[in-house]
């Protein structure tokens, strides 16, 4: 079975929204962790992603489980503090920007096929 298409997210916005929620200058507004919030949505399929095309047992594989966990359960909570979501929302970014992986050759996975 292929995957479907991902949803589509807009890196440059969301870059901007993590700049403003991460400003010391400007507080924090509703709208703000809305817009935050709305990032993780969107970035979420994508790291989800590139976490599946890491090798099985790859530490990085299961550090990327742990941030998408911590992103689910995240969506559960009404008040997370604006400044771990939006350092949470650059984390996700940096996943979705990265190439699917397809089992690179690991420390744990040394014989994996080079692409």
């Amino acid at each position: 079975m292929t995957p479907g298409p991902l949803p589509a997210y807009d890196p440059t916005r969301i870059e901007a929204v993590v700049r403003r929620a991460q400003d010391p200058t400007q507080a924090p507004t509703p709208a703000t962790r809305l817009a935050l919030r709305a990032a993780v949505a969107a970035l979420l399929p994508h790291a989800i992603r590139h976490r599946n095309t890491l090798a099985p047992g790859d530490a990085a594989r299961q550090y990327v489980g742990e941030t998408i966990a911590r992103a689910h359960a995240w969506q559960a909570l009404v008040s997370v503090p604006v400044g771990p979501l939006a350092g949470l929302v650059n984390e996700l970014l940096r996943y979705a920007r990265q190439v699917p992986a397809n089992l690179y050759p690991t420390v744990s996975h040394p014989r994996a096929p080079r692409h």
